[in-house]
């Protein structure tokens, strides 16, 4: 039994960062861009993989992880591994991949031109419950 002096610790014990995956996260966004600037409607493929990857809480080690998600096929997930294998070339096997390197500003939410809606926080528990109550 507990002694009644120490506080009991309900609920998370530490703050998810805001962006969990930002290297996705901006290589999705230069996909999209690209495919916009071509007119190709795979633009709209990246998006909705965008917007998946920002309600998704936990950070991924690869893009094979990112299979869970929806709107990441086969495709998205080889052209997002081998960003990730040349980034390790050039940064180092023990390069963070959860943050960006210093100077390097997060990836963009919103612009004038973007298709992202805005950002509805979505806890663990919601956004499984949403995998499983669709």
């Amino acid at each position: 039994m507990m002694p009644a002096s120490e506080p009991v610790r309900l609920g998370r014990k530490r703050a998810l960062p805001a962006y969990p995956n930002p290297l996705f996260l901006r290589w999705l966004t230069e996909l999209r861009d690209e495919a916009r600037e071509r007119g190709l409607k795979i633009q709209y493929t990246y998006q909705k993989a965008i917007n998946s990857l920002n309600k998704y809480p936990l950070p991924l080690k690869n893009a094979k992880e990112a299979k869970i998600l929806q709107n990441f096929g086969d495709g998205i997930c080889k052209i997002l591994d081998e960003k990730l294998q040349q980034y390790y070339r050039e940064n180092g096997s023990n390069a963070p991949i959860h943050s960006l390197p210093e100077g390097v500003p997060p990836p963009g939410r919103m612009d004038s031109n973007s298709l992202s809606l805005p950002r509805k926080r979505v806890t663990f528990q919601t956004w499984q419950r949403s995998l499983f109550c669709t």
